[in-house]
């Protein structure tokens, strides 16, 4: 996609044109390919606006490996957000929820917490490669943790650092995929076992594939 030609550039392919006639036209069919760096040309605005889409994937307390495999857990979600691109910097900030189905800490000794909802409110920063979007995420997070096995204190809401990155292709001006890996940090989550209170710091990690419409 190329977002402009220069006034030079122009006047260069009406010559073209006209000196070269049918031999232009047998190649005019081939793309051309626009450098992020060409001044001349610019860099294609293809990322500003607001979007919102639906994702899915595994998610797991134990490690990105562990989500891909038999003991993580799926979830699925929505996402809503907003983009602006200066020259190849793409900046914007989005919001999701999601929904695990059964998503597990282990704590020992029988104890355990079980996350089901989460959400969180993140901003996003990347560099465009034309269609391509190459992307970090810093924000926060937060699910709710229930309890299971030896717990017996009440299901909370815990919040704390949310972070990740990943690659999202325009596919066409309204319509975009992407797949990404988060992580989110619940520090100091405190529950009842075995009649002691504890503290723990637990993690999750979460890798997703979705698509989003553009507006």
């Amino acid at each position: 996609m190329i977002s402009r030609l220069t006034a030079s550039a122009a006047g260069a392919l009406a010559l073209a044109l006209v000196s070269t006639g049918s031999s232009l036209a047998a190649d005019f069919g081939r793309p051309i390919e626009v450098q992020a760096g060409n001044s001349q040309l610019g860099v294609s605005d293809v990322w500003s606006g607001m979007y919102a889409g639906i994702h899915a994937g595994r998610g797991t307390s134990a490690g990105v490996v562990t989500a891909l495999g038999k003991d993580g857990a799926w979830e699925g979600g929505v996402h809503v957000g907003g983009n602006m691109q200066f020259g190849a910097l793409v900046v914007g900030a989005e919001i999701e929820g999601n929904y695990a189905s059964g998503l597990n800490y282990d704590l020992g000794g029988g104890a355990g917490l079980k996350q089901n909802w989460s959400g969180g409110a993140k901003a996003r920063a990347g560099v465009a490669l034309d269609n391509l979007l190459l992307y970090g995420t810093v924000g926060y997070g937060f699910a709710k943790l229930d309890p299971t096995g030896t717990v017996t204190s009440d299901g909370k809401y815990f919040g704390g650092l949310t972070l990740g990155g990943g690659a999202e292709f325009m596919v066409s001006d309204g319509l975009s995929l992407r797949l990404d890996y988060t992580q989110t940090r619940f520090d100091d989550v405190k529950y009842t076992a075995g009649g002691s209170a504890q503290t723990r710091d637990l993690t999750s990690h979460a890798v997703r594939a979705g698509v989003s419409f553009r507006f």
